[in-house]
């Protein structure tokens, strides 16, 4: 089902924006690499977060939103479980003379703030899209019922 929320719209660009500016960046997306090797997950985040100007415009289908809120959420439980628990590790050796430095401290300082934004972002998301679907569904099931995976959005969010 198609629908069009101005709510939803707002969350999905404010979710693209802090995403694209805190997260795919030159610095954290590297660590984050052996997150997306599930690469269905990887294009629907994708979706998700450079689509956002077309779904305001002509709206976006329950389905395909509901499976983009749980990719995301999906990243954030492996960011939280896998990277951030060994980022420095991971971070590798930067040199003295490395102009970045600096920026690349930043970035891995905080991630982990950053991570909780998003994951604030997709719940809100998650919960306006149920609110939506609960209203076109008013007479019959709503989508999200029936959706697999739904359940485990809370815990992959850290909402229990």
């Amino acid at each position: 089902m198609l629908i069009k929320d101005d709510v939803i719209s707002g969350v999905l660009a404010r979710l693209a924006d802090h995403y694209n500016t805190n997260l795919s960046t030159r610095f954290i997306r590297p660590l984050t690499l052996p997150v997306f090797t599930d690469d269905e997950m990887a294009q629907k985040i994708a979706a998700l977060t450079e689509l956002t100007e077309t779904y305001i415009a002509q709206g976006v289908y329950l389905d395909d939103l509901y499976a983009q809120i749980l990719a995301m959420a999906r990243y954030v439980y492996l960011v939280r479980k896998d990277i951030i628990p060994n980022l420095r590790n991971n971070a590798g050796n930067v040199g003295p003379n490395d102009a970045n430095k600096v920026f690349r401290d930043m970035a891995m300082s905080n991630l982990a703030a950053n991570i909780s934004v998003l994951a604030d972002l997709v719940y809100e998301l998650y919960e306006r899209a149920v609110r939506v679907d609960e209203l076109q569904n008013a007479k019959k099931r709503p989508v999200y019922r029936d959706y697999p995976g739904v359940n485990e959005l809370s815990r992959y969010l850290g909402k229990q």
